[in-house]
């Protein structure tokens, strides 16, 4: 049994992470004060900002060239020209040579994905709604 240094309370040793450098070898939070202590807003939000910094890179852009983007988009969609609310708006990329287009929130972009971003479809698809209107 060990006592949790947050919590207070007594649990099984097996409620607690292992920890080499520690006198009894084990962490001195329990794993359910632990879990609360890494779910903080802050750390979701560093993480979230992380991942989200790794997409860029992904399509080999920085932060600062997503930014310049965004407003030179004035945080508009490149096609429907709407703000997206309560998330970034995505990276378009071109998928057979990997260059960025532009930024579009999310329906736009899963649109144009849905249609192959194939050009004489999204053209098809125009013509299509405007002759039944």
């Amino acid at each position: 049994m060990k006592r949790c240094n947050r919590c207070g309370i007594e649990k099984p040793v097996e409620g607690f992470y292992r920890n080499s450098r520690s006198s009894d070898g084990l962490q001195g939070y329990c794993k359910q004060c632990d879990k609360i202590r890494r779910e903080t807003p802050e750390r979701m939000e560093a993480k979230k900002h992380s991942a989200w910094l790794g997409q860029l890179k992904k399509y080999g852009i920085t932060e600062s060239e997503y930014n310049q983007m965004f407003s030179d988009q004035m945080g508009l969609c490149r096609i429907c020209q709407k703000p997206e609310v309560d998330i970034r708006l995505a990276v378009d990329h071109d998928h057979e040579t990997g260059k960025v287009r532009g930024l579009l929130c999310k329906r736009c972009n899963m649109a144009i994905g849905l249609l192959d971003d194939d050009p004489q479809i999204v053209t098809s698809a125009a013509l299509y709604l405007r002759g039944n209107k």
